[in-house]
Parts: structure tokens; C-alpha cells; sequence
């Protein structure tokens, strides 16, 4: 089923995405969304419970831990922890795992 939500001063995709039960990454896909910038006001199309699990994500250059958690409303604590890492250090073509 789908759900149709309208986005709230101070939403978050992340707090939305929770609330559903979905990943971050997969309510930017069906809403063609790019960043992490939402507006008041704004419709998003949400399949509840279509969450599949850790997304992987390939390192790109110019990449950094906190770039790629701000991206998926995660913290760098929990990049590492998810991915055994001990330092930030991360390479291109790494691939992470990340539970939204």
C-alpha cells in the first residue's frame, strides 16, 4: 500500500523514514530526491514496510564519513560501528554498509 505524506515544518527524512519503518534511501528513490532538503508543505509518495534491509554504498572520491551520513540521516558513530571500522579513513571504491 502507499501512503501519501505531507511534509511538516521541522520533518527530517530520517525522523519520516522511521516513523515508517522504511530507509532513508529508499524514500529519496521513490521521491526523486537528491539531497537531504525537504520543504513544509511537500508531498511524499511512502511504500510502509518496503524497507530491504542495510543499503551498500560504494565510496566515491571526495567522500568522507560524515558526508555519506548526513546523506542517509545516520551518525558516523554508527557508519563505523556497521562497518568494523576503527579510524574515518575511508577509500574510493569501499564499500559501506548502512542501516537507515
Amino acid at each position: 500500500s502507499r501512503v501519501t505524506y505531507r511534509v511538516r515544518r521541522g520533518d527530517s527524512l530520517s525522523e519520516i523514514a522511521k516513523r515508517y519503518g522504511v530507509s532513508v534511501s529508499k524514500l529519496k528513490s521513490w521521491n526523486n530526491i537528491r539531497g537531504t532538503k525537504i520543504r513544509s508543505g511537500q508531498r511524499l509518495t511512502i511504500y510502509p514496510g518496503k524497507s530491504a534491509g542495510p543499503v551498500t554504498y560504494r565510496v566515491r572520491r571526495g567522500d568522507s564519513l560524515g558526508k555519506i551520513a548526513k546523506r542517509y540521516g545516520v551518525r558516523v558513530s554508527d557508519l563505523k560501528r556497521w562497518n568494523g571500522l576503527r579510524s574515518t579513513t575511508i577509500r574510493p571504491g569501499q564499500r559501506l554498509k548502512i542501516h537507515s
